[in-house]
């Protein structure tokens, strides 16, 4: 189910970044750092950044990017 949920987040993100709003999107960056430093969560976490980030470079990451890169280190 968290994979799932992990892939609906990138699909969100990737592709309705526009019609979200700041808190939004910031929220939904927040729980995949969540994801990203639970163990069992970790691959599907990165797989779903990598998505993210290949999708939109107008999507802004930077609310979480020290913390993943901390996380992934």
């Amino acid at each position: 189910i968290k994979e799932c949920a992990l892939k609906a987040t990138a699909a969100l993100l990737s592709g309705l970044y526009g019609s979200l709003s700041t808190e939004q999107t910031t929220r939904l960056l927040t729980l995949l750092l969540e994801r990203l430093k639970n163990e069992t969560t970790r691959i599907v976490a990165i797989k779903t950044l990598s998505t993210i980030a290949g999708a939109s470079s107008d999507l802004d990451l930077s609310p979480i990017l020290a913390d993943s890169i901390e996380t992934m280190a």
